[in-house]
Formats: structure tokens, C-alpha cells, sequence
């Protein structure tokens, strides 16, 4: 996608292009591209404040879109003022957009200005313009696998490395951090490093696992098994392989007792497969068992739905044993800091509890066990949700759970409608969340209170999409579904370069049309002075935008030994001095800089983008053999498996009719309606427990066929 670049300036960042246009960064757009269908509207900016502030740019009242292929004008437009020429405080800067909706062809194309002769970085408009991105997004995954090899075949001849952590007193030899004898030793290899780091913590994955299986509940259509990781053509969906690495680690984590250990750590030599150093463990503690729990049960429930029950039915086991352990030592904690892996991992009070609640929705869900929904109900309203009032994006997977438990079978309708009421309340009305997209308070469409861009905020960013997308999910106002869409796409089209540093937040992108992506990354394997420095693998999302950026406290007292000349702040201007959303410098250089608050990865941030995007990716898995070029519709099925309850949501369009067959594909119940609702419930219960297959069909005409188990 990348044109040619012939000739670059000095003093402003544009370049003359084969298409004789200057590629200007006031120009922004989705660098990867649009939907036909979507939303499309670039941002043209004039920074006031700002490491930008010198670049002067006076846009043309009129755009115009162009083909790449052979520069013909294939759109043209107004640009509208955000606010009447008000200074976006965020960003620092005066904006513009450019509504260039109507134009659904699929093709590659460019925003020009033809009285400044400058242009955007090109994009595409086609039906699955962002399965490649999800695909590597999730490839991210198996770079960060812990106890394997990682041979040129899967993970490219750039990025290919030994067997990491599997040698003397390793992780297949791992000892207790406090007491290093032989009796301590555990096998506890697998599950994936958790960010930039080899480290490897059981509630840091709480987040990315319900993130992950969530999405495979959601979109179960879209997963396909072909991203060339080692266990793909297997007849099982990649992302459920890669699911199932995280778990099995998790349940060499489980004690025989039913506790779970908490944390593994140890090491930072580049590549991984080098490090010899030894590794050590953290004891079980209270809260690693309840997150364990939550993602054992819910990973019982998406095993069950791909057929594998043999391995649901361990998953199930091991989440009521470390569930009953919590239960029984509900003070046991371990402050790693210090003295074993980096980031803190023991939660507080709070947080252990709301990991207890979740735990107790999926065993609910999935047993039916009645000591599960009584604490489910005589608690959930001690969650921030009901407490406040307010949805938190920091509490996102805690939001999930909770609206997953008032689909479930036998939950009151005054418990279902206390959590959705308030749900729905704070999603409608609270400031930063839908009135923020009502009342255009973000020009980069993409709006995050400023308190909120801190550390890790693209996984913030992602997290307050995803809070969108469970108003669609759980069919919790259907009337403004495409509304919803519309505002979750913005924070997708800011991860991919319409944001005001006009950055695609992946890094190496470019062979996938991200242009300007990250080109580094604070990362042990592909960090600083190493050879992937500036060539990381695609897809990572990094930290994003930090205005509490800080160096080292060293560098305040000239006391970073041979390293005082890299506290110069000067060299660091960005990310200091700016707006918010402009405090960002594309670095990996470790201590005392500390580029890990910016550009450091996580398998969290990664999640978070990767279900958001998941949304709008296009589901393109035929029907059936004899049509393969029809594309199913999409719809969701909630709980399922289920105990006779369920839920069908429609994406796309409203729902014309269902039909119910049994497992030998006799039809055995259907209804047709005329008003094409976007939601229905449908009830199972008068129907025995077993598998059912639920044939939806769209008012276009589309269907869908949906396995469904009842039990």
C-alpha cells in the first residue's frame, strides 16, 4: 500500500509521493481502512500546541478522494470546523472533518487538498479490510508462548528462536521463591510471557483470557484455523488453540489442594531461548484462585461449545476446586514487588472479591449449583457498577460477567433489570461515555476523559469501545445498535492512525497498509540494542499516549552512573510538554529513560483491541458448499450452552424466522415474524437436554446455522 517516496523536507514531515502529491500528517485517516459500509471521516488538523505547533497548514475548504491506482477523483466534499475553531485541549489542536462516507467502492484510495497539493497516507475500502490486522493481532500471542521454540515455519525466518525457559531449574523445574529446595519444585511451564517482560502472572491474564474467550462467544464464526501457528489445520479455530496454551498453564498452576500459584518470573536476556537464569514461583493466594476460576469456568463453557467436553469438564472441575480453596483461605496474599517478576500482581480487597463474583456467574452458568447464584445476587451490588452508578473502563470484564449472568436460566428479573438499568443508565447518560459522542467532545472521535490517558491507556481506549459493544452484545437497547457501532468504530480507527499523531499504535505495519506504525517497542526479546530493535514482529499493540511520563528518579540526582547524558529531557520532548493525547515518542531505550510507560506491549492492550476489532471484522465463512460466496449473517446466542433460556441478538439486520432442528436435522419448531425484531428469546425448555442446531434467517435473506446444547 506504501506509495513511493521520492523526496523528503526538512522542516515539515510531508513527502512527494509517485502520484506527485506531499503526504501531509494534518491529513488523518484509518491508515488500514474502512468498511464499505461504515462511517468514514478523516480528521484534518492545525496544531496550536504541541511538539507540531511550528507546522503551519491552512486546509482547503474542500477535499477530494482520490484512486492510488490511477489518481482519479472519486469523492469531493466540505470540510466541516469542530466547535467553530475551538482549541482541542487534549490534542493542542484546531480541526476539521471530512465526511466522506458515501463512498462504499471497494479500492485504495487518498484524502487530497487540492489548493495545498498534500495528501493522507493511502487506505482501503473493502468487506474485510481488518481480518489480516485481526489475524496478526492475534499471531502476537504465540511470540509471547513461554516454554516452546519458535521455528522460522510459524514465526518467520526474522523472528525464529530456540526452546525458551526449559532448562536447569526453569520452568519445567521451577522452585518456590522463598524456599528454593528440591521439594518445592513444580512443572510449570507454558502460558504466555505478559508483556514486555518473561514474567507470567495468573491474575494479569484475567483480563486478556475473558477478553478472549468473550470474543470467541461473540463472533464464533469469524475464528478460522489458519494462522500459521503450530497447531493450525487441526479442525479447531486458532484462536481457541491459542486459549487452551494460556489454560493448560493455568492448570499446572493449580496446587493438589485446588490453590492456585500465582506468579512465575525470572529473566530478561534477548532472545528468550538464551536466558539460562533460574526461575522461581509465588505461593497460591486468594485472589489467583478466584481469577483462575473465572477463566477456567468460562473457558469450560467455550470448550464445550467447540465440541472439545473431555477438556470442559477439567476446566470445570479445576474452577470449582480453586473457587472452593479461595473460598476456604480467603486471606492468603503474596506482594511480589520486590522480591520475585516486575508489576504487582496482588489485588486488593476489592478486586478479589469482584474476581470471586465472576468466578461465581461462569460456575453458575455452567453448573446451574444454586450456593453460585446466591452469592452472585447477595453481592453484585457491592461492584463499582452498582455502587457508582458508572460503568468504569477499567472495570470492563467485570461488566461482562454480570450482564452474561442476567441471561442465565432462573436469574430474577429484579436482579437482571438492577444490573442492565444501571448498565444502560451510566452507557446513555454518564458524561464520557455515549453523551461524549453525542455532544463531540473528542475531534479524533475517539473519546477518553483526560484523567484517563495514563499508562497502558490503549488499553483504556479499547476497554471504553468494548463498553459500546456490550449495549449490542446483550441486546441492552437494540433501537441504537448502528449507533453504538458507530461510536466503538472511532476507537478502532484511533488505534489505526486518526489520532492526533497521525500513528497506527501497532507496530510494522506498513506491509499491511499501517503506514506510519511503531516502529519499536520496550520489550526484553525485541527491545533496545537487540537485533529486532527497530523490526519487531507486526501487530503489538503498545501503551499509547502518557502524560505522566516520567525518567528515572536517578536522573534527578545525577546518579545514573554512565547513563546521566540519556536524562536530557530535551531528547524526550515528546512525550514531555505535551497535550495528553500527544504524549507519546516511538522508543524502546530501557533505564533510566523507562520508554516501558509508552510503548511497552501487554497481552491485556492486545485483548482489548483484539475484541473490539473482532466486531467489525467480516465474517467470511459461506453458508454452505453449493453458495460460497454468500456471506452468513451475524448474529450472537446467549448463554449457550444453556438450560433452556436463550437470547439471539442480530448484528446486521433484523430477524425474519428461526427454525429449531434436533440433532438428527429433523425440524421440530419454527416461527417466521414480520416485524424483523433485532433481538428474540427463545425458550428451550420444553425440549430435552442434548444438542440442537438454530437455523436464523436474516431479512435480507441471509441465514446463519448456530449449534446450540442444552443441558
Amino acid at each position: 500500500m506504501k506509495p513511493n517516496i521520492l523526496v523528503s523536507f526538512l522542516l515539515l514531515p510531508v513527502f512527494l509521493f509517485a502520484q506527485n502529491y506531499q503526504q501531509s500528517d494534518q491529513l488523518k485517516i484509518d491508515q488500514i481502512g474502512y468498511l464499505p459500509a461504515a462511517d468514514k471521516i478523516a480528521v484534518i488538523s492545525q496544531a496550536q500546541t504541541g511538539y507540531n505547533a511550528p507546522e503551519t497548514y491552512e486546509p482547503s475548504s474542500t477535499l477530494q478522494i482520490r484512486s492510488l491506482a490511477d489518481d482519479a477523483v472519486v469523492f469531493s466534499g466540505d470540510i466541516t470546523s469542530w466547535k467553530n475553531g475551538q482549541v482541542h485541549d487534549q490534542s493542542g489542536d484546531k480541526a476539521w472533518h471530512f465526511n466522506f462516507s458515501d463512498l462504499e467502492t471497494p479500492g485504495e484510495y487518498y484524502v487530497y487538498d487540492p489548493v495545498n497539493q498534500v495528501g493522507s497516507y493511502a487506505f482501503k475500502i473493502s468487506d474485510d479490510i481488518y481480518n489480516e490486522a485481526l489475524k496478526l493481532a492475534v499471531r502476537t500471542f504465540y511470540y509471547q508462548r513461554c516454554g516452546t521454540d519458535k521455528p522460522a515455519t510459524y514465526a518467520g525466518a526474522e523472528f525464529a528462536d530456540g526452546t525458551n525457559f526449559m532448562g536447569s531449574l526453569q520452568d519445567t523445574d521451577c522452585r518456590l521463591y522463598s524456599n528454593t529446595g528440591a521439594s518445592t519444585s513444580r512443572d510449570l511451564q507454558g502460558g504466555w510471557f505478559d508483556a514486555g517482560d518473561y514474567n507470567k502472572y495468573v491474575n494479569f491474564a484475567y483480563q486478556p483470557m475473558v477478553d478472549l474467550l468473550f470474543a470467541y462467544l461473540y463472533y464464533p464464526e469469524i475464528w478460522t484455523d489458519d494462522y500459521n501457528i503450530p497447531e493450525s489445520g487441526n479442525g479447531v479455530p486458532d484462536l481457541i488453540d491459542e486459549l487452551k496454551w494460556e489454560l493448560d498453564w493455568l492448570l499446572r498452576m493449580q496446587e493438589d489442594d485446588g490453590g492456585i500459584l500465582s506468579v512465575v518470573g525470572g529473566g530478561s536476556v534477548s532472545p528468550p531461548s538464551a536466558e539460562t537464569a533460574p526461575r522461581f514461583y509465588g505461593p497460591a493466594t486468594t485472589a489467583a484462585s478466584f481469577s483462575a476460576a473465572t477463566m477456567m469456568a468460562l473457558g469450560s463453557i467455550v470448550f464445550e461449545e467447540v465440541g472439545n467436553t473431555s477438556y470442559a469438564s477439567t476446566l470445570l472441575n479445576a474452577a470449582i476446586e480453586a473457587y472452593d480453596w479461595a473460598v476456604n483461605n480467603p486471606n492468603k496474599v503474596f506482594y511480589n514487588s520486590g522480591q520475585l517478576a516486575a508489576g504487582e500482581q496482588q489485588l486488593d480487597d476489592y478486586h478479589t472479591k469482584m474476581r470471586q463474583l465472576t468466578s461465581a456467574v461462569f460456575l453458575y452458568a455452567k453448573t446451574g449449583e444454586g450456593s453460585y447464584q446466591t452469592f452472585v445476587n447477595n453481592n453484585y451490588a457491592e461492584s463499582h457498577l452498582k455502587q457508582w452508578g458508572w460503568a468504569s473502563m477499567y472495570e470492563e470484564p467485570y461488566h461482562k460477567a454480570m450482564l452474561f449472568y442476567t441471561q442465565q436460566f432462573g436469574v430474577s428479573s429484579a436482579v437482571a433489570d438492577d444490573i442492565i438499568g444501571v448498565y444502560v443508565n451510566s452507557v446513555k447518560n454518564a458524561g464520557d461515555h455515549l453523551p461524549s459522542y453525542q455532544n463531540g467532545e473528542d475531534p479524533y472521535l475517539a473519546y477518553l476523559g483526560t484523567q484517563n490517558y495514563t499508562w497502558g491507556s490503549n488499553n483504556t481506549k479499547g476497554s471504553q469501545a468494548n463498553i459500546y459493544l456490550n449495549m449490542i452484545h446483550f441486546g441492552l437497547d437494540a433501537d441504537n445498535n448502528e449507533l453504538y457501532k458507530a461510536v466503538a468504530a472511532g476507537y478502532v480507527h484511533y488505534f489505526h492512525g486518526l489520532n492526533p499523531n497521525n500513528l497506527v499504535y501497532l507496530t510494522r505495519m506498513e506491509a499491511y497498509g499501517g503506514d506510519n506504525s511503531c516502529q519499536e517497542m520496550y520489550h526484553s526479546w525485541f527491545g533496545d540494542g537487540t537485533a529486532w530493535d527497530n523490526n519487531p514482529p507486526p501487530a503489538y499493540v503498545v501503551g499509547g499516549p502518557n502524560p505522566s511520563y516520567s525518567m528515572d528518579g536517578c536522573c534527578n540526582t545525577n546518579s545514573c552512573a554512565n547513563l546521566n547524558n540519556l536524562c536530557d529531557s530535551g531528547s524526550l520532548t515528546p512525550p514531555f510538554g505535551q497535550p495528553a493525547q500527544k504524549a507519546y515518542k516511538d522508543f524502546n531505550t530501557s533505564w533510566p529513560q523507562n520508554s516501558w510507560q509508552l510503548t511497552e506491549p501487554a497481552i491485556y492492550y492486545q485483548s482489548s483491541y483484539i475484541k473490539l476489532l473482532a466486531a467489525f471484522t467480516a465474517a467470511m465463512t459461506p453458508t454452505s458448499a453449493e453458495d460460497p460466496q454468500v456471506v452468513p449473517l451475524k448474529v450472537n446466542i446467549f448463554p449457550n450452552p444453556t438450560r433452556g433460556r436463550l437470547q439471539i441478538n442480530a448484528l446486521e439486520e433484523g430477524i425474519a424466522g428461526i427454525k429449531l432442528f434436533d440433532a438428527t436435522g429433523r425440524l421440530i419448531w419454527q416461527q417466521l415474524s414480520e416485524d424483523f425484531p433485532q433481538s428474540w428469546d427463545l425458550s428451550l425448555e420444553r425440549f430435552d437436554p442434548g444438542l440442537y442446531l438454530l437455523e436464523i434467517q436474516g431479512r435480507s435473506g441471509r441465514r446463519v446455522v448456530k449449534k446450540v446444547d442444552r443441558f
